[in-house]
């Protein structure tokens, strides 16, 4: 190299030429002095390539981390674009967040995608939090559920499959072709983890039926993926882990069962009411039934009792908003528009009542207001 550079008046800048060793997690490293010239070169354990890291041991951990460090930079943008325009419309928001944050967080995700991983789904929760203007404590799930957003590892998944169909589509005589077929017979390794993966979401007929064009075998694969990622939106909702009383869901998936854009989202309303909107659907308003699970020691759920009324009951969302007698006046003019809206309103009972009210469209804005009310007169007696 060194009299191929002489020839043709080339340098090499040594201080920026370094090695990097691949190989599985048992080998050592090398111990080969690698020289350019008369300068030794330094051993490192990764390498960036076309934006994408690779570590000595071939993980992709760190090109993961390193995409979510990049998309948490374009979501800064996201929010400060966000803040100079004193906020916007959902569908202008996601349209943004894909343009802007999601290109860098999936770049070369045909290749790692085959898992999920923590700091990606990060991202995705930081913005639609962001967006909601709720806490930390909000349920992952119920902000997912609430603004129809799609999960990272479906996304990923799709994007992998995608990779699949493509090479397997490739004509045999090309070089790309001849490399996958050599990767193929490689134990554990990508093409073993997309196999795998599609015979996990029964796909695989699908990938593999080279007859099928790749554009006819991902509207398929999307379909059968669009299912999968709405069954494990509904697992979550049940997912009551060891808690007894059950998680900070229950009362939302007596409601809620699919993944989809919710009307109170869409609407046009103040920030400060999407916000106590969406604590209130998620569980997280701060009601005695969530803020006793956070006490030293827990209050029991059958203590958690509503302090505003005299009916000494647990405070949780049904009692909030159809039973507690501080918000008599208020509830009535709900009601009022519930009649117009749902039919046969007046002869539901309480619970029946509730989950019309949570699903009917038509009133989503004026409950929306409603709770905000309730809750802006909770806060001023505590």
């Amino acid at each position: 190299m060194v009299f191929w550079c002489d020839d043709w008046k080339l340098e090499v800048h040594r201080l920026k030429t370094k090695v990097v060793h691949f190989r599985n997690l048992s080998i050592p490293r090398s111990d080969f002095d690698f020289e350019c010239g008369t300068h030794n070169l330094e051993y490192i354990d990764s390498y960036k390539y076309l934006g994408l890291w690779f570590d000595e041991f071939l993980t992709l951990e760190k090109a993961v981390t390193e995409l979510s460090k990049s998309a948490s930079r374009a979501l800064g943008a996201l929010f400060g674009k966000f803040i100079a325009t004193g906020g916007m419309t959902w569908n202008v928001y996601h349209k943004l967040y894909t343009t802007m944050v999601e290109p860098v967080l999936f770049y070369g995700s045909a290749v790692w995608g085959y898992k999920s991983h923590r700091v990606i789904n990060n991202v995705q929760n930081k913005a639609a939090k962001y967006f909601l203007a709720v806490g930390k404590r909000t349920s992952n799930t119920a902000v997912r559920g609430d603004l129809g957003l799609t999960s990272c590892y479906t996304k990923q998944k799709l994007s992998c499959l995608r990779l699949k169909c493509k090479i397997i589509r490739v004509n045999d005589d090309r070089l790309i072709s001849k490399v996958a077929a050599w990767a193929s017979r490689r134990r554990k390794g990508w093409h073993h983890q997309i196999d795998k993966l599609a015979n996990d979401i029964h796909v695989a007929d699908i990938v593999h039926n080279a007859t099928i064009s790749v554009k006819t075998a991902m509207r398929l694969i999307s379909e059968k993926l669009t299912n999968f990622d709405q069954a494990v939106f509904k697992k979550d909702l049940y997912d009551d882990k060891n808690n007894a009383n059950g998680n900070k869901l229950r009362t939302y998936r007596i409601y809620k069962q699919s993944v989809k854009t919710e009307q109170y989202i869409l609407s046009l309303l103040p920030r400060n009411v999407t916000r106590t909107m969406a604590l209130f659907r998620s569980g997280s308003l701060p009601l005695a039934v969530e803020t006793g699970r956070y006490t030293r020691p827990q209050i029991p759920l059958n203590n958690r009792l509503c302090k505003f009324c005299k009916l000494n009951d647990i405070e949780h969302e049904t009692h909030f908003l159809m039973v507690c007698t501080l918000y008599e006046d208020i509830r009535y003019e709900l009601f009022q528009k519930a009649r117009q809206c749902i039919e046969n309103f007046e002869n539901m009972s309480t619970e029946l009542k509730f989950n019309a009210l949570m699903t009917c469209n038509d009133i989503q804005v004026t409950l929306s207001y409603s709770i905000h009310k309730f809750y802006v007169r909770r806060k001023s007696f505590l």
